[in-house]
């Protein structure tokens, strides 16, 4: 399972970068997202409040009003530098169903929904970067290698 650790800007373009990482810290998958698409999730973690709704405010609502909530995100893909996302929909009766997403929208939806962010092992293999000195550390302590989630 993935957090967000922080929406941050690259330092060449400025561009806005979502920071997602495991929950020791351990890896951390850069995802290069929008500006409004950003300013979204720095408001859900900031926990902001707005007059009117959201986009996001406005697909959870619509989604409560059907009876379904994102219970999990996943980043399941990564093609010519493009993340693919897909948000999962639970009902009460526990039907799931399956819905594709950009992974800042799918991760906007997660914070305010309370859902699990989750990175395909695969994605996370070709696109995380370790933090080699965290690693090292645990693995010393260990006298091994370091499981990551």
């Amino acid at each position: 399972m993935m957090k967000v650790k922080a929406v941050a800007s690259d330092a060449e373009a400025k561009n806005p970068v979502l920071i997602l990482t495991d929950s020791k810290e351990y890896i951390f998958l850069p995802v290069w997202i929008g500006a409004f698409e950003a300013k979204g999730i720095t408001d859900a973690l900031e926990g902001a409040i707005h007059p009117r709704p959201m986009t996001y405010d406005l697909f959870k609502s619509a989604l409560q009003g059907m009876g379904r909530t994102v219970s999990e995100v996943e980043i399941y893909d990564l093609k010519d530098q493009t993340y693919f996302a897909r948000l999962t929909l639970s009902d009460p009766a526990g039907v799931s169903t399956s819905l594709d997403a950009r992974p800042s929208d799918a991760v906007a939806l997660a914070l305010g929904s309370g859902a699990e962010i989750f990175v395909n092992k695969h994605v996370a293999e070709r696109a995380c970067i370790p933090d080699k000195s965290k690693i090292h550390d645990e693995s010393t302590r260990l006298g091994g290698p370091v499981p990551i989630e």
